[in-house]
């Protein structure tokens, strides 16, 4: 662990991590877009990918491993639809913990449908995907744009990251949506590009990459410029865990100001058309 873990959030540290990128510029950008979003996968790549039989749950981790996940829970923010972030979070402050890119699938909804766009196999298709019962405003910004559509098995397939521990899997974007949302992932199947990423919190890279996650995660729509539309489709999975005090009393000051609901992390707000 590093003391970039338990950073006391407010106008100083997010000054002195902006700093940081800004004289880093182009060394930032190298690492955003090859390391944490994995830009250079797309559509055609699904086919690069491998099948990946089994993850484990949080509780069915070792000890020493579930008690470091807890630890770097406590002392940031995690939210939905973010896990190219949280795959690198966890990465970052665990020893031997890399991030793995790949996709996750399941069958096509009967009511859903998909739009064939471009062939890349036999009956393997890039998509786009049609929700029957969500409104456009209200479908979660993509963290990956791009979907799969294999006709023969009609299962529908998106871009997703999660973590490798030596030869073992996990998933604390899937385990967070389970433990705190409600919300089951156990009928999704993963299929993995075989290079995983590691970051080592000990670098340059790592400052910098650890830098970027508090201001994207914690800064740019939650501290300071809150907006309600973003937290709307990026909610905060793990608040019940937190026990960093600056950003409990940041999480009360928003409840005072009506833009949350106490004890929950959904925005008060409804959203409109």
């Amino acid at each position: 662990m590093n003391n970039l873990l338990k950073s006391n959030y407010g106008e100083d540290d997010k000054h002195r991590k902006h700093l940081l990128i800004d004289k880093n510029w182009d060394y930032f950008e190298s690492i955003n877009n090859n390391k944490i979003w994995s830009r250079q996968i797309k559509g055609e790549t699904f086919l690069e990918s491998q099948a990946l039989l089994q993850l484990k749950h949080l509780r069915n981790l070792d000890d020493k491993l579930q008690e470091d996940i807890i630890k770097v829970m406590s002392n940031k923010i995690i939210r939905a639809c973010e896990c190219h972030f949280t795959a690198t979070l966890f990465s970052l402050f665990i020893d031997d913990v890399k991030k793995v890119d790949g996709w996750y699938g399941y069958k096509l909804p009967d009511k859903d449908r998909v739009d064939l766009i471009r062939k890349i196999d036999t009956d393997v298709w890039v998509c786009e995907y049609k929700h029957f019962d969500k409104p456009k405003h209200l479908i979660p910004k993509s963290s990956f744009g791009e979907r799969i559509y294999d006709k023969k098995t009609e299962y529908v397939w998106g871009r997703h990251c999660w973590n490798s521990y030596k030869d073992i899997h996990f998933d604390m974007t899937k385990d967070c949506n389970e433990l705190f949302c409600n919300k089951t992932w156990s009928h999704y199947e993963y299929r993995e590009f075989p290079i995983h990423i590691d970051f080592d919190i000990n670098s340059i890279e790592g400052w910098i990459t650890a830098s970027h996650y508090d201001l994207e995660s914690i800064y740019a729509e939650w501290w300071y410029d809150w907006d309600y539309e973003w937290n709307y489709h990026f909610p905060i999975m793990n608040m019940g865990c937190i026990t960093n005090q600056s950003i409990i009393d940041k999480w009360k000051q928003l409840i005072d100001e009506g833009k949350y609901e106490k004890d929950s992390i959904t925005p008060i707000k409804q959203i409109t058309p």
